[in-house]
């Protein structure tokens, strides 16, 4: 008889997809904030503020959902194209535009730089 080998196998890596990866920080997100924001209110407030939090919560979500679910439909359907004129899509561009660049001032001026080093 032969000798048998005792060594473990070794396994290759698993890789993930970027669909995958997407999926996982998107969830660890929304998890946290979920989970994180009704039980801060708990602590400060009694049961009533929990419940006004999740209350509040779940409806952000919920209307966060229907918006995505229009703008996909709407964007599979072509209505997107037709419905915005090309000045009102430059006016969204600008105030996007501002919106982000005030949003970064806002984190550098309160000390998250490395928020906006990250993203950079």
């Amino acid at each position: 008889m032969g000798a048998t080998d005792t060594r473990p196998a070794i396994s290759t890596p698993q890789k993930l997809t970027l669909m995958t990866m997407t999926a996982m920080v998107v969830g660890s997100m929304v998890g946290a904030g979920v989970f994180s924001l009704p039980r801060r209110f708990a602590q400060e407030t009694a049961v009533l503020g929990s419940i006004i939090a999740w209350v509040i919560a779940g409806a952000g979500m919920l209307m966060l959902a229907f918006v995505f679910q229009t703008g996909v439909t709407l964007w599979i359907s072509g209505h997107v194209e037709r419905r915005v004129s090309p000045r009102i899509s430059s006016i969204l561009d600008r105030v996007a535009g501002i919106l982000l660049t005030s949003i970064a001032v806002i984190l550098l001026a309160n000390g998250f730089t490395d928020l906006v080093q990250a993203a950079l």
